[in-house]
């Protein structure tokens, strides 16, 4: 299998097929045509992972073919959020992803932490050698993780040695925002904004019914992000740089729209096996 390697410089010896999707105008040319149904299942994409960044993270599909994989230790890309009109769909594309990132990679390399309200009934993830933190929005304790992982990426901009690269899953960044404190809510956008730098990496879903309940400059702070399905207009064009109608053709739960930098993609949603038999 040939691995599409995203956001990697060209002379980076992961590098295998460079991104070359159709250009995507802003403003409403076509998708590509959707890849078929039967995709592979997440564990059998990585079973064939040797092309793989060491830290990496499979985000999906893309309308080629290829794997598109985020290289964890580039930390160009930035933070991650994953918008849509549909809660329910980014949920399940965080935890698939957050699958991937426990599956792909070993526990000395990366360390998972999840902040969302159905943290309760995630039994599967904490249970994973490489997840440590699984915190609903409300818990008291979650003002406290945010205190301590800044001060862990400040240490570490001091170091070079890194040491573990960090991933937080947040299902639901109006519901966080809602619940934590002002100084919770800067140590938030602080972390946003510094923590890719520092092996602390950030993925959030907004569910476009409560944008209005969540700080702009939070959404702001975001530099790549995961969209799928929005109806309207204003959220699509605050969000993506797109119309609603060119999102639109985005098949809900099963494709997104990945921007990052200059880049977009259409891709196609992978899913574990493993979550389908847990019925998470």
């Amino acid at each position: 299998m040939i691995e599409e390697v995203f956001l990697n410089d060209p002379a980076s010896r992961y590098w295998q097929t460079p991104s070359s999707p159709a250009k995507a105008e802003r403003g409403g040319e076509k998708l590509a045509k959707p890849l078929a149904k039967n995709l592979p299942w997440l564990e059998e994409i990585l079973a064939q992972q040797a092309g793989f960044p060491q830290l990496s993270l499979l985000l999906g599909i893309s309308d080629d073919g290829l794997p598109i994989v985020l290289d964890l230790e580039n930390p160009e890309s930035g933070s991650f959020l994953i918008a849509s009109d549909s809660g329910f769909d980014n949920t399940r594309l965080l935890q698939n992803l957050v699958m991937a990132a426990l599956k792909g990679n070993h526990p000395y390399d990366l360390l998972v932490h999840l902040i969302t309200p159905h943290a309760d009934s995630l039994d599967y993830f904490l249970r994973a050698p490489n997840c440590r933190i699984g915190y609903q929005p409300v818990d008291p304790e979650v003002p406290i993780v945010l205190e301590e992982m800044v001060k862990m990426v400040i240490s570490r901009q001091h170091d070079h040695n890194l040491g573990n690269s960090h991933l937080l899953a947040i299902d639901g960044l109006d519901v966080l925002w809602q619940s934590v404190d002002p100084q919770s809510k800067l140590r938030l956008d602080w972390l946003i904004r510094n923590g890719p730098a520092a092996g602390f990496r950030m993925i959030a879903t907004l569910d476009t019914t409560y944008l209005p309940q969540t700080s702009n400059r939070t959404i702001d702070l975001f530099p790549s992000r995961i969209i799928g399905p929005i109806r309207r207009e204003n959220d699509a064009r605050f969000l993506s740089g797109f119309n609603s109608r060119f999102l639109s053709r985005l098949s809900a739960g099963e494709e997104y729209l990945l921007i990052t930098g200059e880049q977009v993609h259409n891709f196609q949603v992978i899913q574990s096996e493993d979550l389908i038999d847990a019925e998470i």
